[in-house]
């Protein structure tokens, strides 16, 4: 809730530095590092989007916490070449395919 809170403290800045008053673009929060299995991570990831769902969009994507996004890292190269039939490379597929998919829907509504 803290990350979420100081985001718009940044984003509020930045509209100050600009000197415009436009805001950043911000396409979305994204829940990283979730332990999917918890519910815990459950109940936050519930209360993040009740709470702040009217401000800002949450990815439905979610990145689990895995080993192999640490083990690309040490690889040296991304998760699509250490392990691209990992959890991990799936659903990093599926965030850029959402991605695509804002992107397509802003473009249309101008």
């Amino acid at each position: 809730i803290e990350a979420i809170q100081n985001l718009f403290k940044k984003i509020f800045q930045v509209r100050q530095l600009n000197g415009t008053g436009n805001k950043p673009e911000v396409l979305g929060g994204l829940f990283t590092q979730v332990r999917t299995s918890t519910n815990n991570d459950k109940k936050l990831m519930e209360q993040l989007r009740e709470q702040y769902g009217q401000y800002m969009n949450f990815f439905k994507t979610i990145i689990p916490l895995t080993s192999k996004l640490p083990e690309s890292d040490i690889a040296k190269c991304s998760i699509y070449v250490h392990a691209p039939h990992s959890v991990a490379a799936m659903v990093h597929a599926d965030l850029v395919y959402e991605i695509l998919q804002i992107e397509e829907r802003n473009s249309l509504n101008g």
